[in-house]
């Protein structure tokens, strides 16, 4: 059985380590620690979800999410440091770190496609 592909868009290469690791039995991950490695493994590959971190050193989470299409933003859960992350439209659910798996495996489920 194929596994549903996640991407994970984190500045923290350790975090990214840990997140990968965390979830390696149950999604195939790609990490991208920048957004320009973001963007490229979007446009060339598909993924089931993308975890991305809101406070990046280029733009926030919400920005980036904003250029990408409607498709694949739709497939977006935030994750945050910051209580109150300013501006973080609400269709995009958001994780406050830390967080426990059982929490980043739900939300992460709540926006995969529907099975086909």
């Amino acid at each position: 059985m194929q596994l549903p592909r996640l991407l994970l868009i984190d500045d923290d290469v350790k975090v990214l380590r840990a997140l990968a690791r965390m979830l390696r039995q149950a999604f195939d991950t790609t990490v991208a620690p920048t957004l320009i490695d973001a963007r490229r493994f979007i446009a060339e590959e598909s993924f089931d979800v993308i975890l991305c971190d809101m406070r990046m050193p280029s733009m926030n989470g919400e920005s980036f999410v904003a250029t990408l299409p409607a498709c694949v933003a739709a497939r977006v859960v935030f994750m945050s440091g910051d209580e109150e992350a300013p501006g973080v439209v609400s269709m995009y659910p958001r994780l406050l770190k830390p967080f426990t798996v059982a929490e980043l495996v739900s939300a992460l489920g709540s926006r995969r496609p529907a099975a086909a």
